[in-house]
């Protein structure tokens, strides 16, 4: 290859892969069981397909407790949305 090409084709192909390294990323982080507290202040785990367990791994199996836990876990997320968009526009104001 010259010179010119290795110019453009070096760069492209170090973008490319941050690009599909950041994705890997993304994809592994989102795959991956993730703790929290739920709204009666005990602490459960979130498994990929809104499975959700409790610290020592029992299933939770109550569809009425998995509802709560899924609003739970969606809240979790709003306002973790809305905090970042507050310290993206520099004016976090907490919750």
């Amino acid at each position: 290859m010259d010179q010119a090409t290795l110019d453009w084709v070096l760069p492209l192909a170090a973008g490319l892969a941050a690009v599909l390294l950041i994705l890997g990323i993304k994809k592994w982080y989102r795959s991956r069981p993730h703790r929290f507290t739920g709204s009666d202040g005990r602490r459960y785990v979130w498994h990929p397909g809104y499975r959700f367990t409790d610290e020592e791994g029992r299933a939770i199996e109550d569809p009425e407790r998995i509802a709560a836990l899924t609003r739970d876990w969606d809240e979790l997320h709003a306002r973790t949305a809305r905090q970042t968009a507050a310290i993206q526009s520099g004016r976090f104001l907490g919750d």
